[in-house]
């Protein structure tokens, strides 16, 4: 994880921010099941070649300078969660050492390194939030993990960290001081300003359009499954990934541009008459993730 070392300089904001409503969401799924990774963020880069651990340090130290999300945690306040950001503190990445011989042999240490990182409980209320870990096979060979709690980031987040990381570790390995400016935004100004935004009129006719949409919808999708629905989630699913035949993509490209709708659309009626078809069900709720911004200022943020 990263370690805290010495305080560089303070907080622009020590002030109680309550959350925003997807932050909400997450807050009370962790008081429901505790903490888990089925709500973490994780990816895994290969790094070959000489690499220059202190740009690397220094990277992810403007990062964090830049970004209070990342130094947000999540305690009760009056019982009611807030965000609380904590001041600026020197960061330094851990380094593990796997000095071992032959590709196979990496690769399977780099999953198992990946799978423990993940299953490292992070703490909403002490934090830290993420945590980056550098895995060193030999001088020219590493693998850097990333794992972020899904309340501080989003895939949208993901690119944004790693184009600044790309862009600061080239600048500072030329000894250059990147010119990146503060940022005049942060996440907690989003939360007020989306408080703001939906406290009001247009958050009342949102939440009553969906209460009236979803009002009759089943709340439970009769799939004839070969085993009884558990009383609780598990949340123990899989994936299943296939490649379709190329006769079937050229039909399905030639539906979306019949149709004007995306490969994503197509798929996704596909998997609606299916379900359709085993549960006669006319009513079926697909959740999709999504991620991205609508206004300009909200563009750079992490979170």
């Amino acid at each position: 994880m990263l370690e805290d070392t010495s305080t560089l300089g303070s907080a622009s904001s020590q002030t109680h921010v309550p959350l925003s409503y997807a932050q909400e969401r997450f807050w009370v799924l962790d008081q429901l099941y505790g903490k888990s990774q089925r709500y973490y963020l994780s990816r895994a880069f290969r790094m070959k070649g000489s690499l220059h651990e202190l740009a690397l340090n220094q990277s992810f130290q403007t990062i964090v300078n830049r970004h209070e999300i990342l130094r947000t945690t999540f305690p009760s306040v009056n019982g009611s969660p807030r965000q609380v950001v904590s001041p600026i503190r020197a960061l330094s990445i851990p380094v593990v050492e796997l000095p071992h011989n032959g590709e196979a042999t990496r690769e399977v240490e780099g999953i198992h390194m990946l799978v423990k990182e993940e299953a490292r409980p992070l703490d909403l209320v002490h934090g830290p939030l993420w945590r980056v870990t550098l895995v060193r096979f030999d001088p020219q060979d590493h693998l850097l993990i990333l794992v972020m709690h899904h309340i501080i980031s989003d895939g949208w987040s993901m690119e944004i960290l790693f184009d600044e990381l790309s862009k600061l570790y080239s600048e500072y390995c030329q000894d250059r001081k990147p010119s990146f400016p503060a940022l005049s935004f942060q996440y907690s100004d989003f939360t007020r300003w989306q408080r703001e935004y939906l406290n009001g009129q247009v958050g009342g006719k949102e939440l009553a359009y969906w209460q009236k949409t979803l009002e009759d919808v089943p709340p439970l999708l009769p799939l004839p499954t070969d085993y009884p629905r558990g009383p609780m989630e598990s949340f123990h699913g899989g994936q299943v990934l296939c490649l379709l035949p190329e006769r079937l993509n050229s039909k399905i490209t030639l539906v979306k541009q019949r149709t004007g709708s995306s490969f994503f659309m197509v798929l996704l009626a596909t998997l609606q008459l299916f379900l359709f078809r085993y549960t006669g069900s006319s009513d079926i709720l697909v959740g999709a993730p999504t991620a991205g911004r609508n206004r300009p200022e909200h563009e750079p943020l992490i979170g």
